[in-house]
C-alpha cells in the first residue's frame, strides 16, 4: 500500500497549499490589524460625546435585564433626534405613511382625540371624506365609549382608548354626544379603512358641498350656513396637502357659479402643509398683482445666508372676485406654517388687512393670536430610504415680516373672539364671527348653523 506516515515531508504541491493557507491567514490577521487599527483610531477621533454614546449603546446592549437589539436602541436614539419641534427622523416605511398623506392616501378611521380641560375625551379633528366623517362624527365631539359591539361599551383613559383603537381592524362602535350630556350621545358605527383624504368645503346660506367618494368629486350636502347673505361663500381649507389646491379652485368655481363674491376664509385648526400646494392656492387670492408678474408668497433664508423666493406664476384674483369683494379670514392658535404663510401674502398684495383677520380668544390666558410657525424643513434620505426631516430655513412674508414664534396677534388690529380651542355644538366663534362681518355680507336668511 502506498501509504504515507504522519512525519512524511509535505510534497512540493503540498506545501504550495500550506504557504497559501498561511498567506491567506496572515492576509486576514493584516486585515483584521488594519481594521481594528481604523477602527480605534476613528474611535479616539471621535469626540466625548460621541465615543460616550457607542459606550452607552454597547453598554446597554450587554446589562440590560431584558435582551434588546439594535432596532430597539436606534429606534430610541432617533426617536429623541429632535432638535426642535419638527425636525425629526424616518424609517423608510413612517416616511412612505408621510408621502401618502401628502398625496391625500390614508389608512385608518380619520380622527383624532384630546383631553379637554375637564378631562373630557373630546374629538379633535376629523378628516374629510374618511370613515369617520361618513360615520357622522364631526370636530369636537364628546367620546364617552367604545368597544366592539355596540351593545358592550367600555370607559376608559385616553391612552386606553388609543391603544385600543389602534388595534381594530374591523367594524367598532363609539358613542359620542355633541355636549357633556352623556344622555344624548349616539352610538356610531365606523371602521378602519384607506380612503383619499380631502381638504376643501364649501357653504353658503342655502346648501354646502364636500369633496366624497373614492375617487372624490364635489357632492352637495346640504349644511346651509345661517346668518350668510346671498353675495358671501365660506371656505374650509382643512391643510395644505395632497389635493387641496384643486380642490380650493373647485370650491371657488361653485361660488362663481353660485353668485358669491364675498369669501370667509376658515384657516383655524389648519397646521399647515407644502410650499407647493400653498403656492397654487394663494394664486387665487392675491389682489394687488401687476399683469405678467409672478407674486412672491413667501421666501425662505439659509443660515448661509443664501435666500429663496417662492412665487406663483400668477394672480387669478380677478377671475373670482371684483374689486368691492371682501375676504375675511378666520383663525386660531393652531393655524400654523403655511397657513400663516398664506395670511401674510394676503396682507402683503392688499386682500386683506389685519382687520379683516379674525382669531379665536382663549378665555383663560385672554392671548388671541396664531400659532407662529415661520421656520421651513426639508427631507434628507439615505440609501436606505429612512428620512432625517430637518429644519433648515426661516420663512418670511412677502414684505420681509416673520412671525416665527410671535404668530399674527390681536394687537396687530386683528378683531378677536373668545370661544374653546374645540367646536362646541354651536360652534360659537363662526357664528360671532358672521356678525362681524362688514356690512351686507352677514345679514341674510339661512338654514340651521351645524
Amino acid at each position: 500500500m502506498n501509504h504515507k506516515q504522519q512525519n512524511t515531508p509535505p510534497t512540493k504541491k503540498e506545501r504550495r497549499v500550506e504557504i497559501a493557507v498561511f498567506s491567506v491567514l496572515g492576509a486576514l490577521f493584516l486585515f483584521t490589524a488594519a481594521f481594528l487599527a481604523g477602527w480605534f483610531g476613528r474611535y479616539s477621533a471621535l469626540g466625548k460625546d460621541k465615543r460616550a454614546l457607542l459606550w452607552a449603546i454597547d453598554t446597554a446592549k450587554d446589562n440590560y435585564y431584558k435582551e434588546i437589539t439594535d432596532d430597539d436602541l436606534y429606534g430610541q436614539i432617533f426617536d429623541g433626534f429632535a432638535l426642535d419641534d419638527y425636525s425629526c427622523f424616518y424609517t423608510a416605511s413612517e416616511f412612505k405613511r408621510i408621502s401618502d398623506e401628502k398625496e391625500g392616501v390614508s389608512e385608518g378611521a380619520g380622527f383624532s382625540v384630546y383631553l379637554d380641560e375637564n378631562k373630557h375625551i373630546r374629538v379633535y379633528s376629523v378628516a374629510g371624506n374618511s370613515p369617520a366623517q361618513e360615520a357622522g362624527l364631526r370636530d369636537g365631539m364628546y367620546l364617552f365609549a367604545y368597544g366592539a359591539s355596540a351593545e358592550e361599551l367600555t370607559k376608559g383613559t385616553i391612552n386606553e382608548f388609543v391603544s385600543w383603537a389602534g388595534a381594530q381592524k374591523g367594524e367598532f362602535f363609539l358613542k359620542c354626544g355633541l355636549d357633556e350630556n352623556e344622555e344624548t350621545a349616539k352610538v356610531y358605527s365606523l371602521a378602519m379603512g384607506t380612503y383619499t383624504t380631502t381638504y376643501c368645503t364649501y357653504r353658503d346660506s342655502e346648501s354646502s358641498f364636500a369633496f366624497r367618494g373614492k375617487t372624490p368629486k364635489l357632492t352637495e350636502t346640504n349644511e346651509p350656513l345661517a346668518g350668510l347673505d346671498g353675495a358671501t361663500a365660506y371656505l374650509k381649507l382643512d391643510q395644505f396637502n395632497g389635493g387641496a389646491a384643486k380642490e380650493f379652485k373647485a370650491c371657488l368655481d361653485k361660488m362663481a357659479e353660485r353668485g358669491r363674491s364675498n369669501l370667509v376664509l376658515d384657516l383655524r385648526l389648519n397646521g399647515g402643509g407644502y410650499m407647493d400646494i400653498l403656492i397654487e392656492i394663494s394664486s387665487y387670492l392675491l389682489k394687488d398683482v401687476p399683469k405678467n408678474v409672478s407674486p412672491v408668497v413667501a421666501y425662505a433664508e439659509f443660515r448661509n445666508g443664501e435666500k429663496i423666493s417662492y412665487a406663483a406664476a400668477g394672480s387669478k384674483y380677478y377671475d373670482y372676485f371684483d374689486e368691492d369683494s371682501k375676504i375675511t379670514v378666520l383663525a386660531d392658535s393652531n393655524t400654523a406654517s403655511a397657513s400663516e404663510c398664506l395670511i401674510g401674502a394676503l396682507v402683503d398684495y392688499g386682500t386683506v388687512g389685519y382687520g379683516d383677520i379674525i382669531l379665536r380668544k382663549d378665555p383663560v390666558s385672554g392671548v388671541a393670536r396664531t400659532y407662529g410657525k415661520g421656520i421651513m424643513q426639508s427631507y434628507f434620505n439615505d440609501k436606505s430610504g429612512n428620512v432625517l426631516k430637518l429644519t433648515v430655513a426661516e420663512i418670511f412674508w412677502p414684505n420681509g415680516h416673520s412671525i416665527h414664534d410671535r404668530g399674527v396677534i390681536e394687537s396687530d388690529g386683528a378683531k378677536a373672539i373668545e370661544a374653546p380651542v374645540l367646536y362646541d355644538v354651536q360652534d360659537t366663534f363662526l357664528q360671532e364671527a358672521i356678525k362681524l362681518l362688514p356690512a351686507g355680507s352677514g345679514s341674510g336668511a339661512g338654514g340651521d348653523l351645524v
